[in-house]
């Protein structure tokens, strides 16, 4: 009997360091509810939110190692969001936040304006589970084994 987890038929990827904080921003609150779901049955701690401004409210306190980011939000859009993330993980000298931008808009042009908004990945709605979390995880290990220079011990 095969003991690996399966999402959608395909196995997914080892639990590896799922003690990462994942916020997930999606104006649908179905799908981020659903998404928030799957994250917390795979380990992960979850927050969510549905609009760009609730976002970056939220991640202020919530303090997200990555954010599943919608494109296509209500006010701030997820371009927006994705800016002001960038900004203030990368102004505060720790381990860079992952942003994943999981949307409808899967164009070349959309993929380019993600990078140039900061986002590290971009996924096509429906997004793959799987690949969600791989995404994840490989992010996670590497957030686990960063420690910044000041926090290294000596021995």
């Amino acid at each position: 009997m095969n003991s690996e987890p399966v999402v959608g038929g395909a196995p997914l990827p080892p639990p590896g360091h799922r003690r990462c904080r994942v916020l997930v921003v999606d104006d649908n609150i179905d799908s981020a509810q659903s998404m928030g779901m799957l994250l917390e049955l795979e380990g992960f701690t979850v927050d969510l939110a549905y609009d760009g401004d609730q976002a970056l409210s939220r991640a202020a306190v919530f303090l997200p190692n990555a954010v599943l980011l919608d494109i296509g939000l209500p006010g701030l859009n997820g371009y927006q969001v994705a800016q002001q993330l960038r900004e203030r993980s990368t102004s505060e000298g720790g381990m860079p936040i992952l942003l994943v931008a999981v949307s409808g808009y899967g164009r070349d042009k959309d993929r380019q304006t993600s990078r140039l908004a900061g986002f590290n990945v971009h996924l096509t709605k429906p997004a793959d589970p799987v690949e969600v979390l791989r995404v994840l995880d490989r992010h996670c290990a590497d957030s686990a084994a960063y420690r910044p220079a000041a926090s290294k011990s000596d021995d």
